[in-house]
């Protein structure tokens, strides 16, 4: 990390902050050198992308900032609402199942709360900087 300018924080939507995941942020902190978070693993079983947020929050006494919010968890991860546009992201599939690109769409209903509850955070996080 000495010659970095930043890094690349990955938590798992399954089993959240790790042991390595407080190390990292630690040199990180001691360099101090900004960190960009991405909760990953949102396809897989027993996934939660609040907790892992959470889980950040809690154990790295940090203030994890959403960019954006998955639609849909493990086998139901559809895409993603950008918290900027508030448009859903919708991923679109190949016959082989494969990614094959993504369609524009509203928000789902179940969804508009916690969305806009996500980007108040988010707006509220930019006005203080």
């Amino acid at each position: 990390m000495a010659v970095c300018e930043g890094g690349l924080l990955l938590v798992s939507a399954v089993s959240g902050v790790k042991h390595q995941t407080e190390a990292h942020w630690e040199m990180a902190a001691e360099r101090a050198l900004p960190l960009l978070a991405c909760v990953n693993k949102l396809d897989k079983e027993r996934a939660s992308f609040l907790r892992a947020l959470d889980d950040i929050e809690k154990t790295l006494k940090a203030k994890p900032i959403a960019l954006q919010l998955p639609v849909g968890l493990a086998e139901g991860f559809s895409g993603v609402i950008d918290l900027i546009t508030m448009q859903a992201h919708a991923y679109l599939r190949k016959t082989d199942g494969k990614f094959g690109g993504y369609a524009l769409e509203e928000v789902p209903a179940q969804l508009v709360a916690e969305a806009k509850r996500l980007r108040t955070r988010l707006v509220e996080a930019v006005a203080e900087t």
